[in-house]
This record gives structure tokens, sequence and C-alpha cells, in this order.
């Protein structure tokens, strides 16, 4: 008995958010912030806005699934050119098109949406630049995405004058939902490095048309008094009982390893945003004004943003070659760095999610500063500010992961990580605000034995792994 073969498959399904989501517009937004203590006018803000439809609901464009759907598909596959299609062409001349059509994913229900404030961190003193803040608007996590796709069927040849078509089979519908299936835990937008737009991926329906449906719709919209569309589900069969087997070369080889981070001091990760619209509220309601500075939090979690470790990371990784370097060679110190943690040309091959805490009003840590004039040293008149921190107990920490790709890191950049995760684990990770202070010391932790259970399974690997680095640290940047 012949396999049945269809004329065009739709299938349907939902994407949830599991991280907060910013795909840009390339436009921005100005918002007003606090008053400007010598104009007496409001600050003006920009922020980077996001998509929207019609309605003002944030969605997710279809050609950016279209992009990760085919970023997840071997590129030297079959399928890849049956179902994206090829630009140039065998000829060079025109291209060939695509057998899936990808719809806009709309927005299922509703989403909140929120500011999220990062700034740009001075390599080398540890310190954030000055004018690098940059503010997203970002549709937020457990946001739920209605996902539409259709799989039409095309020429078996691309060439010039070639009438066969190939038909869809089972094989290659169960191809489809395998890559679809690949899509939990890859990201999506931008902030992929630090944990942003993770998605998890739910099937809907999968629906056929075969040759008997297509000849029934045809003889249906003959016998008709109205047209009959060809979208009419009665003449379609259901196709959600096909196994979606996830062969080797479709799976996204990201490993996720988890971590807990323990607060030895008071830390403060400062949220502009947040200060900025309390100040408000009590500027309405005439009450006592909210500290100056106050901590990153998501209703009752407490934040340090993945691009905060990320760039810890970096600059400790930055540190240690230089160390070894003497100081010599930064752009070769640059390049590597750039190999490791991404530029603006390239992805990074490591990154990590926000890390998280669930905190109370006991939690807070309220102290008061004053200002210090740069040019005398002394108390800066009029400069009294108060900070908002958190201090934790040492049973309670920050939860967070990090992702990599093994078969794309090598192995002198493992040595380079494990140097600055042994560096971490002994208490060197200082994060956030008031670092002079004393402010923002933690202590990572692993449990899968950290830096030890590393070198124990890495041993006989080290060796190389140094030869390796010292090599890569002595090549001349081009």
């Amino acid at each position: 008995m012949s396999e049945t073969q269809y004329r065009r498959v739709v299938i349907t399904g939902l994407l949830t958010l599991e991280s907060n989501l910013h795909i840009g517009t390339g436009g921005a937004i100005v918002y007003e912030g606090r008053k400007n203590p010598e104009t007496g006018k409001p600050e003006q803000h920009e922020a980077n806005t996001i998509v929207l439809d019609k309605d003002g609901a944030p969605y997710i464009p279809g050609s950016s699934l279209r992009g990760l759907l085919a970023s997840l598909t071997p590129a030297g596959a079959e399928a890849c050119r049956r179902w994206f299609g090829d630009p140039r062409g065998n000829d060079d001349d025109h291209g060939a098109m695509g057998a899936l059509r990808i719809h806009d994913a709309p927005l299922e229900g509703e989403a909140a949406t929120d500011f999220m404030s990062r700034t740009a961190i001075e390599p080398v003193t540890g310190t954030a630049r000055q004018h690098q803040l940059a503010t997203h608007v970002r549709v937020g996590a457990g946001a739920k995405f209605r996902v539409e796709i259709g799989f039409d069927t095309r020429p078996e040849s691309f060439e010039e004058g070639a009438g066969e078509t190939a038909l869809i089979s089972e094989a290659d519908i169960g191809a489809l939902l395998a890559v679809l299936q690949s899509l939990n835990g890859e990201q999506l937008g931008t902030g992929k490095s630090v944990g942003q737009g993770v998605l998890g991926w739910e099937l809907g329906k999968v629906s056929g048309l075969s040759d008997a449906g297509f000849q029934s719709w045809l003889l249906a919209a003959l016998d008709a008094d109205c047209p009959v569309r060809l979208e009419d589900r009665n003449h379609w069969s259901d196709l959600s009982h096909l196994p979606g087997t996830v062969p080797e070369t479709t799976k996204a080889g990201w490993i996720v390893e988890d971590f807990k981070l323990t607060a030895l001091s008071p830390i403060l990760i400062n949220d502009p945003q947040r200060a900025e619209q309390q100040r408000k509220v009590d500027e309405a309601q005439g009450s006592k004004p909210s500290p100056d500075l106050m901590f990153m939090q998501n209703g009752n979690e407490a934040i340090i943003p993945g691009s905060t470790l990320k760039g810890w990371f970096r600059a400790r990784c930055r540190k240690i070659m230089l160390t070894l370097n003497q100081g010599e060679r930064e752009a070769t110190v640059d390049r590597m760095l750039n190999q490791l943690f991404g530029s603006k040309d390239s992805a990074s091959l490591i990154r990590f999610r926000d890390a998280t805490v669930t905190v109370s009003k006991d939690d807070e840590h309220l102290q008061t500063f004053n200002a210090v004039d740069r040019f005398t040293g002394g108390v800066k008149e009029g400069a009294l500010y108060t900070v908002q921190a958190l201090r934790l107990p040492p049973d309670r920490f920050f939860k967070s992961k990090v992702m990599y790709r093994p078969e794309k890191i090598e192995g002198w950049m493992q040595l380079l990580l494990l140097f600055a995760w042994k560096d971490a684990e002994q208490g060197d990770l200082v994060l956030g605000w008031g670092k002079a202070r004393g402010y923002g010391r933690l202590r990572l932790a692993s449990d899968k034995g950290g830096s030890k259970a590393w070198i124990e399974k890495c041993r006989d690997r080290l060796a190389a792994w140094e030869q390796d680095l010292l090599a890569e640290l002595a090549k001349e940047v081009k």
C-alpha cells in the first residue's frame, strides 16, 4: 500500500516566551524622566521600540521565525533549499522560492511590557561607560504567540523548464516537525547572549490536503452555489499523530548548566527606570521620596541581568590574558574575547540567563551617602542620596543558568573560562554599584562540582589547552 502524499500541509502551534523578548523596529520613543535640578525641566530619554501590529499589540514577525528555523536546518541539506528556497538559483540569475510560508505570529491573549536599561562596562576599570546607557522595551516572559506555517508543493528541480512537482510525504512532515520541536530552548531577538528571547514550542494541529482531498474540494466547488474556500478543513486530513523524531543534525546543541550566587555583602544592581517610576508615584501622592538608587526587580523577584554576569566574565578573562601576555598585544586579546563572547560581527558561544531570587521587604538594605567633590576631596554640599540594596542571608541565593555549545568551544576557551569560573567560586565576583564601598561581592557555586569536577574531568587535556592558549595569544592581528 503506497504512502499518502499531500499537496499542502498547515501546521499550527504556540510559542511561549520563557524570558523577556525584544524584537526592535530600529526606532525609538521619547519619555520623560526626573526633573533636572539645574533647569527644572523633565529630562528626556529614549527607549528602543518593539514591533507592534495595527492594534498596538506585540507580535513575532514571520521573517524572524523563518530565519530562526533556517538556522536550525543543516545548510547543506536538501530540505533547507526546498523549505527556504535559494537566493542564487542554479544559474545565478534568479532565486528559487521556498516551500514554507511562515506567517507573522500574533499575540495570544495579553502580554506585559516593560523597560530594561543596560549600560556598557569599561573592561579595564570595571565601571559603567559614560553615555552608554541603552533602554529597551521588552515583552514579558509568559507571553504566547500563535504560529501558523504552510508547507506547499514545489518543483522537484529548480532547473528552468522542470515540470515535475514534489508532493509532500509523511517523512517530509516529520522532518519539519522535528525542526519545530528544536525551537524549545532556542532564542529570538536581541540579547541572546544574556538569556533574552528564550522560546518554548507547543505543537497545535497538523492538517494535510491530499490529492483525494483536493479532488473532493474541486467537485464540491463545482456543485456549490457559492464559492468553497480551499481552507475549508472538511477536505483536509488530521496529521497531528505523526512523530517528529529529531535527527542529530537538527538538534540545537546548547548545553545548560545551573549555578547559584551567594551574596557576601549588600548588593545593588541599579534600575533607573524603576527608581524613576517610583519617584513619579511619590510626587503624585505627596509621599516621602523613595531612594535615589533601587535594585532591579520584576514583581517580587530581584534580578542580576545576564549581561552583567557576562560582562564580568569577559572582563575577568581579559585581565587573565593580559597578565599572561604581560600587558602586550591588546588587539590580540580583544580578538580572542570576541571569538568567545561575541561582537557586533559574531555571535557569542556562551550565554548567561538573568539570575533571580525571590525577595521581600525584610531583604531591603537602605543606606544614605554623601557625594564627594572630586576636586576638593570634601563632602559635596546638598548631595545627600539614599540607596536601596539587598542583603540576603547565607541560606538564600540567586539562581541562574549558563549555556554553551561544546562543539564550538575550543580548548583554550575552556581553560580561560575555567580560570574565571574558579575566581568566581573564590568570591572574586563583584557586581553592580558601590564596589569601592564593599557592595556587590558574590560567590558562585555549581551543583555539579564546579571547577574541581571540571579539572578532574579534563585533567589529561589541560596541558594541551594551555599550549593552545599561549599559541593563540602569540598570533598577530591581521
